[in-house]
């Protein structure tokens, strides 16, 4: 028999799409632990950094797969802690991230603390924190509904305590976990063959464009279309075959190095000519065509269609694409426009093969890019053109049956994502195992869990009590308004955010902002927005 879920406290009937079985109970995340933010100490004391307490932010947990945490990249000492709004957490507490981005969570597995970045759940013996934690990695899309925010959304500890939270028996909870951490392994396991079936694509890509270069991709068409016999060399660990030569990409092929035009002629509405500063217009795969973003109306240097375009500055240095259409390059890109003898397809194979040795060209520094002459120098294994369009036909067919198994791969580590998600539906629905009816009943949990939040709360009042008077003075709170007034650039809204008396509070930061919005201009660029006072 399953009973119907029920209005509990203030929580909103809507949120709750289904029934819980005999023995479960329907309550939210405030009601089973207690829920308490983080905080940061000033970052210019450093007494405050550096010390044994793990102390972790919502960047620490960026491709992070683990269950459990033990430390994040930097530390804050005692003092730190005391002298800040950072909250020593104990081992077992929930941690989630409520900001850029809603959504990660993890375990703490040794006492920890965090940043504002969290709302962290602090629970008792009564209940099991890999419950908890599993449930709350369906939550993200509620969460994220359930936030505020203009400049980035961020859930308040209010909103946090209000999810709505499925509670199932003590030893019920422990035989669900055991059931998603089984079943769990087994999709880790199809998950590792994957990652090493990639890992394979891989390597065969870079043997076959390397046996391309060589020449012994046509070895065979090569012995039945004898050529005349030119010099040979060495490059990139590469031996030429007999009737192939190196030759700089400069005495080969036309090189073009962008100029961006001025910002205020940039538009989205297709004026002027298409605008490509790489790699926002590339499309994914390297040979694919470019796309259309932005247009401007004072284009500088053009590229033709068809032209291989490659990344010239910063990190993405040496990804490419073929223009797709006649545009304006920016400084960001350079074109190359291929003479009568290289064809532009087998040019594109060769830059793609060699795309790290491009991008090692512009290191040494802490913005990379490469020039023109750069460019030109770069060496490449001519053959006749006759051999240059077999080459390509062989690469074209190969790199087809690599892309499928590629594409392959990616949908079952889909598939495995969704499995993971139907898992946990099922688990927190009660369908992932069978009920015991000899199991104590969920409210009666839930009372031992008040009972036991209240005795930690009492034990925490005493401890505060006890600790001595802080006597080491803390950074002033400053309003919005003050911040702004001490600076004459734009300051980024996060940054504004945290160095203000708002910093534990993004409603209070947004109420004063609104206070103030006739005397502030707010700049957006992209998903950044950045604040002035107008004077």
């Amino acid at each position: 028999m399953r009973l119907v879920a029920t209005k509990v406290n203030n929580m909103d009937n809507n949120e709750i799409k289904y029934t819980l079985p005999e023995g479960w109970i329907w309550t939210t995340i405030g009601e089973i632990g207690i829920v308490a933010s983080g905080g940061t100490p000033p970052t210019r004391n450093p007494e405050f950094w550096g010390g044994d307490i793990a102390w972790i932010t919502p960047s620490d947990l960026s491709n992070y797969k683990n269950v459990y945490i033990s430390k994040g990249a930097r530390n804050i000492t005692r003092i730190g802690l005391e002298y800040s709004s950072a909250k020593l957490f104990p081992k077992g507490s929930i941690l989630f991230s409520s900001r850029a981005p809603i959504g990660y969570v993890v375990i703490a597995k040794n006492e920890m603390s965090t940043n504002q970045g969290f709302k962290n759940i602090i629970i008792t013996e009564s209940l099991i924190s890999e419950y908890v934690y599993y449930y709350l990695k369906t939550i993200k899309p509620l969460a994220e509904k359930m936030a505020s925010g203009t400049t980035f959304l961020e859930l308040s500890a209010t909103k946090f305590t209000q999810i709505p939270f499925p509670l199932a028996p003590l030893k019920e909870q422990s035989r669900i976990v055991a059931k998603i951490e089984e079943l769990f392994s087994e999709l880790e396991h199809a998950e590792a063959g994957l990652i090493k079936a990639q890992k394979i694509l891989r390597v065969y890509r870079h043997a076959l464009l390397k046996n391309a270069f060589e020449g012994k991709l046509t070895e065979k068409w090569r012995n039945e279309n004898p050529l005349k016999i030119n010099k040979s060399g060495e490059n990139f660990n590469i031996q030429l075959p007999n009737g192939w030569i190196w030759n700089n990409l400069g005495n080969i092929a036309q090189i073009s190095m962008g100029q961006s035009p001025p910002g205020n002629t940039y538009n989205t509405k297709g004026n002027g000519l298409p605008l490509i500063n790489g790699p926002v217009e590339f499309n994914k795969s390297p040979f694919s065509k470019t796309k259309k973003v932005k247009w401007t109306t004072k284009p500088l240097k053009i590229c033709d269609e068809g032209d291989l375009l490659i990344c010239v500055r910063g990190s993405t240095t040496g990804r490419q694409n073929i223009a797709g259409f006649t545009a304006c390059i920016g400084r960001g890109v350079a074109a190359i426009h291929a003479s009568d003898k290289i064809s532009i397809d087998y040019l594109a194979y060769f830059t793609y093969f060699s795309q790290r040795k491009i991008y090692e060209m512009g290191t040494g520094s802490t913005f990379p890019s490469i020039s023109k002459e750069q460019i030109g120098n770069i060496l490449v294994p001519l053959c006749p053109i006759s051999e240059q369009i077999q080459i390509v036909e062989e690469l074209e067919k190969r790199f087809t049956l690599i892309e499928n198994l590629d594409k392959s791969i990616i949908n079952a580590f889909l598939k495995i994502e969704l499995n993971r998600q139907s898992i946990l539906k099922k688990a927190f629905k009660g369908d992932l195992i069978a009920q015991d009816k000899n199991d104590e009943p969920a409210i009666n949990l839930l009372n031992k869990i008040f009972q036991k939040k209240d005795l930690y709360i009492l034990d925490q009042k005493l401890i505060t009590k006890e600790k001595p008077i802080k006597k080491k003075s803390m950074d002033t709170n400053y309003t919005i308004k003050e911040i702004l007034e001490k600076t004459v650039q734009p300051i980024e809204s996060r940054e504004l955010w945290l160095k203000s008396k708002h910093k534990d509070n993004i409603e209070e930061f947004y109420a004063e902002l609104k206070k103030i919005e006739h005397e502030i201009n707010i700049i957006i660029e992209g998903k950044e927005s950045s604040i002035i006072l107008k004077r």
